[in-house]
């Protein structure tokens, strides 16, 4: 179900660690790869859980719901980590996972005699990989910002501030993002076109929802927050790694084939020089079953 890579491994490289899971023939291909943040695989493996009886098949399951619901998560199956580690243009994340708690209680039976276990299974965010050797985490947000421009955001909930005070709440419904490429004088650009639905899920604010000029509103701060986050986590992957995760490289060589060639004998410093622009476009499409908050009503 599950291979886990302890974080030692993978900052010397997991090119030849993952030959042997490709070319045996016995083996599927389907399975999950995460790495071990901060420990070691086999303390990942050894934690007893409460459900499911085997550690791996819990992790599985975790990571295939937050690949569907949280957005700063990837599930990376053996054959897309191999595509993104062979490919020109484009480098490789793998979802990190570490265990919470008490780390000697893991491997116990008393961790799952209890509501509350002395130690837990926790997905980390992503862990970013130039080449085969790992070299760096992004942040949750970083993480969400790589999902986000490279299309594999499905739901995802954001808090957000009123402008006079509180906090509201909006679920995405869908994402379309479109990564397009250009080389101008030999410097290659990047745009991206990011569209976003959504609904209000929550509103712990003095705002009225019946108005449209409100919505419009809701509608440019959420734009604004996703902006953020978006070039928080391009400007950490060219400032901090120079490593191209989110596939520029690749867009730039559908854009210009014959300038790719150029480029991508230096892509690293190219990427950490690239420029970016990035649009978002925001749909607040539902409101929720109520208008206003009860607060609001109450007020009124």
């Amino acid at each position: 179900r599950v291979l886990v890579i302890s974080e030692s491994v993978a900052e010397k490289g997991i090119g030849k660690l993952l030959d042997f899971f490709s070319r045996n023939w016995e083996l599927r291909t389907d399975f999950f790869v995460l790495i071990a943040r901060d420990m070691t695989a086999e303390d990942i493996l050894n934690v007893t859980t409460a459900i499911e009886n085997i550690p791996a098949n819990k992790i599985f399951n975790t990571l295939n719901v937050s690949d569907e619901i949280w957005s700063a998560t990837r599930a990376v199956t053996l054959d897309e980590l191999l595509n993104d580690l062979a490919s020109e243009g484009k480098e490789a994340v793998v979802t990190g996972i570490e265990v919470i708690g008490d780390l000697n209680m893991s491997s116990s039976t008393q961790n799952v005699q209890s509501i509350t276990p002395k130690a837990r299974i926790h997905l980390d965010s992503l862990a970013v990989f130039n080449g085969d050797k790992l070299v760096g985490w992004l942040t949750e947000d970083e993480s969400r910002g790589y999902n986000k421009v490279t299309n594999r955001v499905k739901r995802s909930v954001t808090t957000l501030s009123c402008p006079n005070g509180g906090k509201f709440a909006v679920e995405l419904i869908r994402d379309k993002s479109k990564v397009k490429a250009k080389v101008e004088n030999g410097r290659p650009q990047i745009e991206i076109d990011l569209h976003v639905d959504a609904e209000v899920g929550e509103v712990n604010c003095h705002m009225d929802l019946t108005k449209p000029e409100t919505i419009k509103q809701l509608e440019q701060i959420y734009s604004e927050k996703i902006k953020e986050i978006i070039r928080t986590s391009i400007s950490t992957l060219q400032d901090d790694y120079e490593s191209d995760i989110f596939g520029f490289g690749e867009a730039v060589h559908r854009a210009d084939p014959k300038a790719w060639k150029e480029l991508e004998k230096n892509w690293n410093h190219e990427f950490a020089e690239i420029q970016v622009s990035v649009n978002v476009d925001v749909k607040i499409r539902r409101t929720g079953t109520i208008s206003n908050s009860l607060k609001i009503e109450e007020e009124g």
